[in-house]
């Protein structure tokens, strides 16, 4: 099984669910996708330093995907850069179709997310993850 996995909403929030859901599922790959560019990713990981849950499932982890660094390099003239923490995009659908393209090309058997605009553009399984907040 191919599993994409977003992180910002769910597995920063909620990473022990993801760890049981992993271990139950036992998928042969995992792709953490997040809008973050790898840089930023890189330093917010290191909150989760003590985090077996969040580890757990980070050393499972096959692939990384990173919206703001794949348009940054196929479309440089439609990501702003200047706060390199918080990229920003004007094209709506360019910034919230790439998921949807990324788990097509790899043909993930099923992506879990927290953004429910992504969901339009996936061809392959798509799961919306919405956290319990009783």
């Amino acid at each position: 099984m191919k599993l994409g996995l977003d992180f910002h909403g769910m597995l920063n929030t909620d990473a022990d669910f993801f760890y049981k859901l992993i271990k139950r599922l036992k998928p042969g790959e995992i792709h953490i996708m997040t809008g973050a560019r790898r840089d930023t990713f890189v330093k917010e990981i290191e909150d989760f330093v003590n985090d077996k849950y969040f580890w757990f499932i980070w050393l499972r982890t096959t692939h990384f995907f990173s919206i703001s660094d794949y348009i940054a390099k196929n479309y440089p003239k439609k990501i702003n850069l200047s706060k390199p923490d918080n990229p920003h995009v004007e094209d709506k659908k360019l910034w919230d179709s790439q998921k949807g393209i990324y788990a097509k090309k790899y043909n993930l058997d099923l992506t879990i997310d927290d953004t429910i605009d992504y969901a339009e553009y996936f061809t392959t399984p798509f799961m919306l993850f919405v956290k319990n907040k009783i």
